[in-house]
């Protein structure tokens, strides 16, 4: 037996022997099963608590020391090229929509960007869309949001990604920048990707 084992069942021992001595001889086995569910119990509650604090420490240290390519992979299911390259993609959209003050603050934020923005294809827009998008997004006024998306959609398809992994990398990618920047960067990001 292991040293804390021996240690908790003379633990139990005692407490079950102090509680019989007090204990008239009729209701000595209860106060014993009582004793005895009391501390189980405790010792079942610790180990969940401490089970649960463990996964949540985990959970920070995983975000906080992974890349955000290893982050990608493990989330959406993605080869590491893959991660690598809708993240560049992303990342070219931000770079030409927010200040180039903020950018640099993003590849401060970002380890290993300028490998991502080298993975990603090309941005460009698919040329029978572009005419089209083109008259419908100066129509409603959205500007180059919708033809953004168009070129990232494009740029994941070349990758062999579809177009629904997009909306899986964008809170990937925007909570991994929440842990190592600030709330302001966040929401510079979060507009130039969302459009919010």
């Amino acid at each position: 037996m292991q040293p804390k084992t021996i240690l908790t069942l003379c633990a139990s021992l005692a407490l079950s022997v102090a509680a019989v001595k007090n204990a008239d001889a009729a209701n000595w086995k209860d106060v014993l099963k009582e004793v005895n569910s009391n501390v189980n119990g405790q010792a079942n509650n610790a180990g969940q608590v401490v089970q649960q604090g463990q996964q949540a420490v985990n959970a920070a240290q995983t975000m906080q020391t992974n890349s955000l390519t290893e982050l990608l992979v493990q989330r959406t299911g993605v080869t590491g090229a893959q991660a690598q390259g809708g993240a560049g993609a992303l990342f070219q959209i931000a770079k030409n929509k927010m200040q180039p003050d903020a950018f640099n603050q993003l590849e401060q934020s970002v380890p290993g960007m300028q490998e991502m923005l080298g993975a990603a294809p090309v941005l460009s827009q698919p040329r029978g869309l572009a005419g089209r998008l083109s008259s419908i997004a100066g129509a409603s006024g959205v500007g180059g949001t919708a033809g953004n998306l168009i070129s990232v959609v494009s740029a994941f398809q070349q990758q062999g990604m579809s177009p629904a992994m997009v909306q899986q990398f964008i809170p990937v990618v925007i909570d991994y920048v929440k842990a190592h920047g600030n709330e302001a960067l966040v929401n510079t990001l979060s507009a130039a990707l969302i459009g919010r």
